[in-house]
């Protein structure tokens, strides 16, 4: 599926306007997609808009567990602090959807800057496709069905040949499973290649969120320490299940 009103309604249903404390919402440096981080040029600008009376457009914030993340407006972020440093809250996008991951959330950042303000360049598109492939967002449906390379390329404004190149040197795996209508027609796949699909799904998501349960436990607050705990409890119970199934020996060091 792509995030669209459509598709995901979980992003629309739950995205509201309102003026929201800044001291409540973080800055994440994997949600700052742009090379070379802060554009001092670009702030100014908007330094300059804000002055004249130009009004800019919501930065935009996103739930991620027990956080609350900005991910779309960087550069209008600090600008606005820059031009009034008694600013205590700003006008905000906030999506509060239940379930997002970062993967989503830094695919959301990326389509995001891809529809308005500086353009992305060559290497920021490349990356708009790995954190695309990260979010599972070249399949659709709940089976995950994969799409065709032009409904990929159409989604990332590149050409059915750059996206075919890229998906055969960096994800040969989910190459080798797409034909020209993104499903796999190879005799002698049936429902075990169903399953071989799904598990290799859920393996995918299962890691991206242990990579938010990382970056979580990296805040530095309460929230942070609450989540270090409760990591430790939760490796520990896969720990314990696994020698207990045999499939980790006590001596192993993991």
């Amino acid at each position: 599926m792509i995030i669209n009103e459509t598709t995901d309604p979980r992003l629309f249903k739950f995205t509201t306007i309102q003026d929201f404390p800044i001291a409540d919402f973080r800055l994440h440096d994997f949600l700052q997609i742009r090379d070379g981080g802060t554009d001092n040029q670009l702030v100014w600008d908007y330094t300059q808009r804000l002055q004249n009376g130009v009004q800019l457009p919501p930065i935009k914030l996103a739930r991620v567990g027990t956080g609350i993340f900005l991910y779309d407006g960087f550069h209008t972020f600090t600008a606005r602090t820059k031009s009034d440093e008694t600013t205590t809250h700003l006008t905000v996008e906030l999506l509060d959807a239940l379930d997002l991951t970062f993967d989503e959330v830094r695919y959301l950042a990326f389509a995001a800057n891809n529809s308005h303000g500086k353009a992305l360049k060559e290497r920021e598109r490349f990356q708009m496709f790995k954190a695309y492939i990260r979010a599972n967002q070249h399949t659709r449906g709940t089976l995950h069905v994969l799409k065709t390379y032009s409904q990929i390329a159409k989604d990332l404004g590149k050409s059915k040949t750059t996206i075919f190149n890229w998906m055969k040197k960096y994800h040969p795996t989910i190459a080798a499973r797409m034909t020209g209508d993104g499903l796999s027609h190879k005799s002698g796949g049936g429902l075990h290649k169903v399953k071989r699909d799904l598990a290799t799904d859920f393996t995918d998501k299962a890691m991206s969120m242990l990579k938010d349960i990382a970056l979580m436990t990296a805040l530095d607050s309460e929230d942070g320490d609450k989540l270090r705990v409760k990591a430790i409890e939760m490796c520990q119970e896969i720990i314990e299940k696994l020698e207990a199934t045999g499939a980790r020996s006590p001596e192993a060091n993991f």
